[in-house]
C-alpha cells in the first residue's frame, strides 16, 4: 500500500529543522526585537497508533489510518518547532493526541516524550478520539501519572478534562468539548469558564479541540456551538482568542475584537497541509498568527501520498461578522453594516 508508513530517519529530522529557517527569517523581519515577542506553539491532531499495531481489525471509516506512521509525523514535528529561534514558551498539545484514548497510545506519547527531542513545556487538550476507548477511571488515573509531562495537572475527570495554567502572564485555559455530536458544553464547565473568566486580571487564551466558527468546508454541525459559551467569551474583555484543531484545516476570524482560529493536523491532513501553528504575542495583545507545514513525505486523506516543500503562512483574518457564514442564532450581528468589525 502506497502511504506513509516508516521511521523518520536522522536526515529527514535535519532537513525538517532546516525547512524552519525561512520562518525564523519572517518572524525576525516582522518583529524586530524578539525579546518584545512571545510564540504559544500548537501541535494537535496527532493521531498516534501504538508502534504493533492494533490487537483488533481497524476497517471501515478510518481504518486507512492505521498505516500512517503518525509517531514519525510528531517527532518531525518536535524537531521542526524546537529549531525557532525564537523559543516558544508553550506547546499546546491540541486534542486528539491519541487515535482512540488507548493507553498503548498514551505510552507510545510517552515514549516520544522521553526521547528529549524537544523540551518545551507542553499543555494537553482532550479531543473526540481521546474519548473513544478511554481505559477505566482509576487505570487512567493511574495511567496518567506514568505519562504526565512536567507541568500537567492532575486528571480529576477523563470524562471531562477542562483546568486553567498561568504560565509568563497568560492565563491558559483550556477545555473540554467532549463526544461529537454533543455540541453544548456541560453546565459544569460553563460555571468553571465564567469563574475563570470573572476573576482574572491577566490576558487570556482559550484551547477547546472542537470549532466553534466554519473551517473550510466544516460548516454544519460538526461545529461546537453553545450559545451560553459564545457569550462568557464575548464579553470577556480579557479573552484575546479561541483556538482549536480538529478539523486539520486552518483557518483564523477576527470577531469583535477577538481571534478565532484552528490549525492543522499533524497526523494526515485532509485536503490542505499536516502541520503545526504558532500564536505570537506582544504586550498589545495577538500580533500574528501561522502555520507550518511539515517538511518532506505526508498523506493526506483526500489525494493521498503527498511531498510537502514545508512553507509557512501568516493567515490573515476574516471578518466573521461580515461572512455569510455567521448564524445570528448564535453569534450577534451590528445591524449597521458599516459598524461590523
Amino acid at each position: 500500500m502506497a502511504i506513509l508508513c516508516k521511521p523518520l530517519t536522522d536526515k529527514e529530522a535535519e532537513m525538517g529543522r532546516a525547512s524552519v529557517a525561512a520562518l525564523n527569517k519572517e518572524i525576525s523581519d516582522r518583529f524586530t526585537d524578539l525579546s518584545e515577542i512571545r510564540i504559544i506553539a500548537w501541535a494537535s491532531d496527532l493521531h498516534l497508533h501504538p508502534p504493533g499495531g492494533y490487537p483488533f481489525p481497524f476497517t471501515g471509516f478510518g481504518g486507512i489510518y492505521q498505516y500512517i506512521d503518525c509517531s514519525r509525523q510528531y517527532m518531525l514535528c518536535l524537531h521542526e518547532i524546537n529549531a525557532l529561534t525564537k523559543r516558544p514558551e508553550l506547546i499546546v498539545l491540541g486534542g486528539d493526541i491519541t487515535e482512540m484514548g488507548r493507553e498503548d497510545e498514551w505510552m507510545e506519547f510517552s515514549r516520544i516524550m522521553n526521547l528529549g527531542i524537544c523540551d518545551i513545556p507542553t499543555i494537553p487538550v482532550m479531543g473526540n478520539h481521546e474519548h473513544l476507548q478511554l481505559p477505566e477511571k482509576e487505570r487512567m488515573k493511574e495511567l496518567w501519572n506514568e505519562i504526565r509531562c512536567p507541568g500537567w495537572p492532575d486528571l480529576d475527570n477523563q470524562d471531562e478534562f477542562f483546568y486553567s495554567v498561568i504560565r509568563g502572564s497568560i492565563k491558559h485555559i483550556v477545555l473540554d468539548t467532549v463526544k461529537l455530536p454533543d455540541t453544548v458544553m456541560s453546565d459544569r464547565q460553563k460555571a468553571f469558564l465564567a469563574s475563570e473568566l470573572s476573576y482574572s486580571a491577566y490576558p487570556i487564551l482559550i484551547y477547546q479541540h472542537a470549532h466553534i466558527m466554519p473551517a473550510g468546508n466544516w460548516t454544519d454541525g460538526a461545529l461546537y456551538l453553545d450559545k451560553d459559551m459564545i457569550r462568557l467569551i464575548h464579553e470577556c474583555p480579557n479573552v484575546l482568542g479561541v483556538f482549536s484543531g480538529h478539523t486539520h484545516k486552518p483557518s483564523l476570524w477576527k470577531y469583535r475584537g477577538k481571534m478565532y482560529g484552528t490549525f492543522p493536523s499533524v497526523g494526515y491532513s485532509i485536503g490542505t497541509c499536516t502541520g503545526w501553528g504558532g500564536i505570537i504575542l506582544n504586550k498589545e495583545g495577538i500580533k500574528g498568527v501561522f502555520y507550518k507545514e511539515l517538511s518532506g513525505e505526508s498523506y493526506d486523506d483526500c489525494i493521498g501520498p503527498r511531498s510537502q516543500e514545508g512553507r509557512f503562512v501568516f493567515m490573515e483574518p476574516e471578518s466573521f461578522e461580515k461572512s455569510p457564514l455567521l448564524n445570528p442564532f448564535f453569534w450577534y450581528r451590528n445591524p449597521d453594516p458599516l459598524m461590523r468589525e
